[in-house]
């Protein structure tokens, strides 16, 4: 009997051991998978800043700031589309102070826009994160502010021209996307997986 109880402990410390051992995995598994996606979703937003960055550095060298503003408003989100069509996912801008209305963060997305503020506030950078809502996997990555960014969405008439202030106006009567400073969340890029 006593090495019958013996038998049957060691027999549950293995299953318990194994049961452990496959949990770990499977943890690591699934931390592998969102690193990896997290990952190609960085790689495409890059490729997104790039290329928003050099279009807007030669519309402002060829036309000045005010000529920036016309690429943003049509050429900017055919730049996100173009590239999320490449990537077989979804790729957006949001913000909770948006240029334009159809930028509006949804709730999940401002409070990570918060979360983000509160890290700069704290001297850390924010991480992009995963978020899932229902079948969907989303990940989050922060808009930093630049000094570039503070000709178009930085103080009016300190920071941003009087021209500049006017187009904006013409274009986006409803602006929230000013009264930035350098190093501040601008808001997010939302890839949809």
């Amino acid at each position: 009997m006593k090495y019958t109880f013996i038998a049957i402990l060691f027999l549950v410390i293995a299953c318990q051991t194994k049961k452990e051992n496959t949990a770990q995995t499977s943890e690591s598994t699934a931390t592998t998978v969102v690193n990896d996606s997290i990952a190609k979703g960085k790689q495409q937003i890059q490729i997104i800043r790039d290329s928003i960055g050099a279009n807007l550095q030669n519309a402002i060298e060829n036309g000045g700031t005010a000529s920036a503003i016309a690429f943003c408003n049509i050429e900017a989100n055919n730049i996100v589309e173009a590239t999320s069509g490449d990537f077989k996912g979804k790729i957006k801008r949001v913000s909770d102070k948006p240029r334009n209305p159809n930028n509006q963060a949804s709730e999940a997305e401002l409070a990570f826009i918060q979360a983000c503020k509160d890290s700069l506030n704290n001297a850390t950078m924010p991480k992009p994160k995963m978020h899932y809502v229902d079948d969907k996997a989303f990940a989050y990555y922060p808009i930093v502010t630049n000094n570039m960014c503070m000709q178009c969405h930085g103080t009016p008439m300190k920071d941003i021209p009087a021209d500049v202030v006017s187009v904006l106006q013409e274009k986006y009567p409803n602006d929230k996307a000013i009264n930035y400073k350098p190093q501040a969340i601008r808001g997010l890029f939302v890839v949809e997986f």
